[in-house]
């Protein structure tokens, strides 16, 4: 071979990265070149001089009798190279996959091993991408596996963009057969013309161009001209700085979103009627006694507006101290607990459901009302406690009707 050969068959391994090495079996001579130490972090002279135990060192455990099994097939010429990826650890730690392939040029008389050449070649990206894409295929076939239980729908989207692939439980929300495919201008037409189409659009362009994740509630329409409710999930993929796809869930939320405004409605028109209420406070606190509702009849009753109390103040705003600092060790006395902040009007309603009793009111201006105050207990479908609702009537008339 001539220097220039040589010289062209040099740049060729470096520019593709591998590293070479010689091994004179019965001396256990070995030659290689400095890219063989640096795969694994090493200046060549750190590993110098070279035996098979050094070797047997960098593999990983689990692949050292794959290897040597490997290396023995093929001194015995069961095979006609050696060829075995495995694992050797760097300086700094970490594994590095390599993938190490050689041949016997020289035997003896006997067939004996002589002389044997050979490469390693990094291959740790190839192996990542290639556990990564299992993943991917292991979480896709799991969300496909959930989702049909769940009745919850997969789609992906590859790039550059192709047809949408969507899984049983989409087709099915969207009321297509199982065959359907379409592109993806038909795949966003199904989201109702307006503001759900155009925001698909623009979160998606998010998640491809930005790397944006979207979970999203829209109006589609069906296959069958029927409007349903979706939540949307949009989780992008990228390599190398590129969008390589999109994929997510998909999930009919038209019940959920139908029972939703049922009790939006329900709750307003209940919000409606304590409003009318206009003889009677009502007040709502939490646990804390900060409160939360604060109904037009209180409003009336005390002055004050409900955006002045509500989230800002406890009923302590207009009770009257002295009177509350009094009720709060009798229940000590009587009851052998301790007794502060809104435990004074909570604690009898905890204990027996309900508590009616007679207060005195402050209101803003500095009039004093008698007032008849009901307190219970409010619970959440959990029957969790999650605060008090209170309910009071002017009396101030009758308390001085009775005096007189």
């Amino acid at each position: 071979m001539s220097l220039s050969d040589k010289e062209k068959l040099n740049e060729l391994i470096a520019a593709n990265n591998i590293a070479t090495w010689e091994w004179h079996i019965p001396s256990g001579d070995t030659v290689f070149n400095n890219h063989w130490a640096e795969m694994v972090g090493y200046q060549l002279q750190e590993l110098m001089p070279f035996s098979l135990t050094i070797w047997r060192n960098l593999l990983h455990p689990a692949d050292l009798a794959k290897a040597e099994k490997a290396l023995d097939e093929h001194f015995n010429a069961v095979t006609p190279f050696y060829d075995v990826e495995a694992r050797m650890q760097h300086k700094q730690g970490h594994w590095v996959w390599v993938r190490m392939r050689g041949r016997v040029v020289q035997r003896d008389v006997e067939g004996k091993p002589i002389l044997m050449f050979g490469t390693h070649c990094d291959i740790t990206t190839d192996k990542q991408a290639k556990f990564a894409e299992q993943q991917h295929k292991h979480t896709y076939d799991l969300l496909i596996r959930t989702g049909d239980i769940a009745n919850i729908g997969t789609w992906e989207v590859t790039m550059p963009p192709t047809s949408p692939r969507w899984d049983t439980v989409t087709r099915r929300i969207h009321q297509v057969e199982d065959d359907f495919n379409c592109d993806m201008a038909r795949a966003i037409e199904f989201y109702q013309e307006g503001e759900s189409r155009e925001r698909i659009a623009k979160v998606f362009s998010a998640a491809v161009n930005e790397a944006v994740t979207f979970d999203e509630e829209f109006e589609i329409v069906t296959a069958r001209d029927e409007l349903r409710w979706v939540r949307t999930i949009g989780i992008p993929e990228f390599h190398d700085g590129e969008c390589i796809r999109v994929y997510g869930l998909f999930q009919d939320i038209t019940q959920v979103k139908t029972a939703y405004d049922s009790l939006q409605s329900l709750s307003s028109t209940l919000y409606n009627v304590m409003d009318a209420a206009s003889e009677i406070a009502i007040i709502a606190t939490d646990l804390e006694g900060v409160i939360t509702l604060f109904n037009r009849g209180a409003e009336l009753m005390l002055g004050y507006k409900a955006d002045e109390l509500v989230g800002k103040h406890t009923p302590m705003q207009f009770h009257d101290s002295d009177e509350v600092t009094l009720r709060a060790k009798e229940l000590r006395e009587e009851f052998q607990v301790p007794i502060t902040g809104i435990d004074v009007f909570a604690y009898l309603p905890r204990r027996d459901g309900k508590e009616s009793r007679r207060w005195i009111y402050r209101c803003k201006h500095g009039t004093e009302l008698w007032v008849q105050l009901v307190v219970t207990p409010m619970y959440n479908a959990q029957k969790q406690l999650t605060g008090y609702l209170g309910m009071a009537r002017d009396i101030t008339l009758q308390e001085h009707i009775s005096f007189e």
